[in-house]
């Protein structure tokens, strides 16, 4: 169970419409996450914002090549963005609320993004296991 409740929002991806809910459960997120991609019609990745109640996000890039997961802390002091080969080349696009290329090496196995997300709904902290790249504003 979360420790407080997580605001989920991203823009439906055929009309741009913004969805945005509440989630109470790790089981409950991850029903979304699997859900939101299927309804993409051939749209580049689809991005998904998880908002606490102290305004800390954690952004997830929804791709066939695997997740990247990356976090902004409410003072905006940090982004922290996952690793997973340091030796990927080229860029993917993700549409958060706008469309975005980020470097590939970036995505991580849907696997080990899922642990990273799970671990920040019921901690709120980054997970030890994800190799985090930081990155000051």
């Amino acid at each position: 169970m979360a420790p407080q409740p997580i605001t989920l929002n991203y823009l439906e991806p055929l009309h741009f419409r913004p969805v945005v809910m509440p989630v109470r459960t790790f089981e409950e997120l991850y029903r979304l996450l699997l859900e939101v991609p299927k309804s993409k019609h051939g749209a580049p990745g689809i991005g998904v914002h998880l908002r606490d109640q102290e305004g800390n996000v954690l952004s997830i890039g929804l791709t066939e090549g695997g997740w990247l997961v990356l976090f902004d802390d409410a003072k905006h002091t940090l982004m922290a963005f996952s690793v997973g080969d340091r030796n990927a080349v080229g860029e993917i696009t993700v549409r958060f609320h706008q469309q975005e290329q980020l470097p590939r090496r970036h995505l991580l196995p849907v696997e080990d993004a899922l642990q990273a997300v799970r671990c920040w709904l019921e901690t709120g902290k980054l997970s030890d296991t994800v190799t985090w790249e930081m990155q000051p504003y």
